[in-house]
């Protein structure tokens, strides 16, 4: 069970760690976390793929469209 709170640990802070918002420690423990985890290296792959998709895209949009997006974004976290 040990290894299934660990991969939950991890999936709770995957977005701190993307974002670099987590201490050095808890960095390292991802890190050493997702050199053994095939399963939760895969999502954080997963979401680097998305967020790069998001900053190319990003770039080609215009000011309404981001505006857009934000709203539906912030509309869906309200409805959670």
């Amino acid at each position: 069970m040990k290894e299934k709170n660990e991969c939950i640990d991890v999936l709770k802070n995957l977005c701190g760690y993307v974002d670099n918002d987590l201490s050095g420690k808890c960095c390292e423990e991802i890190e050493k976390h997702l050199r053994e985890c095939e399963s939760c290296r895969s999502e954080f792959e997963n979401m680097e793929e998305v967020l790069n998709l998001c900053r190319k895209s990003r770039e080609s949009l215009t000011k309404e469209e981001k505006k857009r997006i934000m709203e539906n974004v912030f509309n869906r976290i309200e409805k959670e």
